[in-house]
């Protein structure tokens, strides 16, 4: 009667050690938000988030092969999660749901939200996305007196474009893969539409057609085999502009969609998440601020080249130089990002040496 007994209390015993641990840990119990045995996990849809060979020898053996691989694997989609054996018994503890990102507050911020705001019927551009975190850039016309200037000032706001993207959709494709099988860039285009009564036009957006994207992919290859490679310089070329007109469209251009989008898995994340405020335009500039600093000590790093950019003997537009100054670069940031260096600022730079300049933007000297 004793032992019976005994066996009866100590789940319960088990259950009430754990929500110590986890008081004692500053994790709320609300956190940890499933406690299940080794039996309740296997009969769970939690089972299906492990991969084929985890899960086949789990069922076949009625245990894991290695706990710490099934723990980082239920650790890409859930938070706080462990494996433990308490009282003999096999407890997987699960937290709230997550998407995994990388140590980086830009990216952190952006899937975010990409959760709170994606919509499957209403896919977005990437010129949209950038639009609704406030990261994009000027993209109007910027004169220089010198034409090398113009050049670097070009070469400049190519790597912004480039970060731009590849950080978006290392945000995205996180995403992405957390709630689906990833992502695909689906051709759209807007097109002018007359109203059913007649009076007016409005625009309406759609996937192409299969004559429109052949059409498409066909002058793309026209154009690179001409030696215009980049897409937005393609957009803005006089080809481009004929073969709108001729398909009578506005405008082209691809959407980001989640291939086999799991719903449930995506209100799940927007229930736990929660209100989401950030400031992405700040989290960018800060983290390019970071990035192109180290590049531009690394490629200056010569005393001599420094000590002559330093005395303006030199500077990044000069033939062959592969990065701006730093000097240059703070020229340079509030023309791409509107206003976000002020005149003052400017005026304040004109004299700071080059080690000033890389303590402003947080590049150590030790780095």
């Amino acid at each position: 009667m004793i032992y019976k007994a005994l066996d009866d209390i100590i789940p319960y015993i088990f259950i009430f050690n754990i929500y110590l641990i986890i008081i004692n840990r500053g994790i709320t119990f609300l956190e940890r938000l499933l406690l299940l045995t080794l039996d309740e996990f296997i009969k769970s849809d939690y089972i299906n988030l492990l991969t084929d060979a985890q899960r086949k020898y789990l069922i076949e053996n009625g245990h894991f092969k290695d706990m710490k691989v099934v723990k980082n694997r239920l650790s890409k989609y859930y938070k706080n999660v462990s494996i433990s054996k308490k009282y003999g018994r096999l407890v997987i503890s699960i937290g709230k749901p997550r998407v995994k990102t990388k140590d980086d507050k830009l990216q952190q911020a952006l899937v975010s939200g990409i959760v709170a705001s994606y919509d499957y019927d209403n896919p977005q551009s990437l010129s949209k996305w950038l639009d609704k975190f406030n990261i994009q850039i000027n993209h109007g016309e910027v004169e220089f007196e010198s034409s090398d200037v113009g050049k670097m000032f070009g070469r400049t706001k190519g790597m912004v474009e480039s970060k731009q993207i590849a950080w978006f959709q290392s945000a995205f494709n996180a995403f992405s893969k957390r709630v689906g099988n990833g992502y695909i860039l689906i051709p759209y285009c807007a097109e002018s539409v007359a109203d059913k009564y007649g009076s007016g036009e409005h625009i309406e957006v759609r996937p192409l057609d299969h004559y429109e994207r052949f059409e498409v992919r066909r002058l793309k290859e026209d154009l690179e085999e001409k030696g215009l490679r980049d897409p937005r310089m393609q957009r803005e070329s006089k080809e481009w502009e004929d073969l709108l007109a001729r398909l009578g469209l506005v405008n082209i251009y691809n959407v980001y969609e989640v291939a086999g989008l799991k719903e449930d898995e995506l209100s799940s994340l927007r229930e736990n998440q929660g209100v989401v405020t950030f400031d992405a335009r700040n989290l960018f500039i800060t983290k390019f601020d970071s990035w192109i600093g180290k590049k531009i000590k690394e490629f200056y790093k010569d005393e001599g080249i420094k000590s002559a950019v330093d005395a303006g003997i030199i500077s990044g537009s000069n033939s062959g130089l592969k990065y701006p100054t730093i000097k240059e670069w703070v020229q340079f940031k509030p023309l791409i990002f509107r206003d976000s260096v002020s005149e003052k600022l400017l005026d304040d730079v004109k004299y700071m040496d080059s080690d000033d300049l890389f303590k402003m933007f947080g590049i150590d000297e030790e780095e």
